[in-house]
């Protein structure tokens, strides 16, 4: 991060200096004080006034600068990854990549026009019904989605850095689950509004999914 202060800043600073030399001189002037006539005390007096004004004027930008630094230091990032392998885990999962914990205030799950956040088990129906037909041509819900074990997040939980979190999950796939979950996902959108510790917020799209 570069600590260096902008021109805009300098210039800034300058124009403040220079209308408060031209007010100093305007209420001299209507005080009736000359300023030829100063004696070299005032002047000592004023140079000390101006030095540590200008002390101060360094001192607060630096507290402006450190406070910028501290809270990119501790910025999060989020992250969603989605995995499909042959006899190990299937999941989607959140991943904080940041410098700091990320406080998540909504996780939400979109799909198809519908929203489902997901600080609630039904977060969950976003995933597709899929049906078959049985032995007596009956068509019927396989419950293949009920297979999948979930986490809730949101409300002001905590991820912190370098942590991943698995939203669904299942570690020993059969090959109906690996087939559902090769469309399961498709068309589904994932956004995040989060903040940082010192309360920064953050509100954007993780992933969109197309193909796994």
């Amino acid at each position: 991060m570069n600590n260096n202060p902008k021109w805009t800043d300098v210039a800034k600073a300058i124009g403040v200096w220079f209308i408060g030399i031209l007010l100093l001189l305007k209420i001299l002037a209507t005080e009736g004080i000359v300023i030829s006539n100063l004696g070299s005390d005032v002047w000592v007096s004023i140079s000390a006034a101006v030095i540590a004004l200008c002390a101060l004027g360094v001192s607060i930008q630096q507290i402006r600068l450190s406070e910028r630094h501290n809270r990119l230091s501790v910025q999060p990032k989020l992250r969603i990854e989605y995995i499909r392998a042959e006899g190990g885990r299937i999941g989607v999962s959140l991943t904080n990549t940041g410098l700091g914990p990320a406080i998540i205030n909504r996780l939400l799950i979109k799909r198809q026009g519908q929203v489902y956040e997901c600080n609630t088990p039904s977060f969950i129906n976003f995933l597709p019904v899929e049906r078959t037909r049985n032995d007596d041509g009956q068509i019927v819900s396989t419950n293949v989605e009920k297979r999948l074990n979930y986490h809730c997040i949101g409300g002001g939980a905590s991820l912190p850095a370098g942590d991943k979190i698995w939203i669904l999950y299942n570690d020993c796939p059969d090959s109906l689950l690996l087939n559902y979950w090769k469309f399961a996902l498709m068309g589904v959108s994932i956004d995040a509004e989060y903040e940082s510790m010192y309360g920064q917020c953050f509100s954007h799209n993780l992933c969109n999914v197309t193909s796994l």
